[in-house]
């Protein structure tokens, strides 16, 4: 998980639009100051939390490559998109 897909996740838990999300990322808006206006924790905070949670999520597979994937999904039209994913461990 980068940076910058914690930052979406963050943005989208919100409620934030597409063009809001665009908007906040092109403007270099501080994420620090909104996860915590937010949410009440810092970003790094979220993102450990978001590091956390993600184990949790339906595990899905990639068509093009067959890998396993946990993923936070927001939906589009005609299905979900994967805002944050995150490769399933070897058992």
């Amino acid at each position: 998980m980068t940076h910058w897909e914690i930052e979406e996740l963050a943005l989208y838990a919100a409620g934030k639009t597409d063009e809001e999300v665009t908007n906040f990322i092109n403007e270099s808006c501080d994420i620090d100051d909104f996860t915590n206006e937010t949410f009440g924790v810092d970003f790094a905070d979220f993102a450990k939390i978001a590091k956390g949670l993600i184990k949790l999520t339906p595990i899905m597979t990639s068509p093009m490559s067959e890998k396993k994937f946990h993923n936070f999904v927001r939906p589009v039209d005609g299905g979900y998109i994967a805002i944050v994913q995150s490769e399933v461990e070897a058992e």
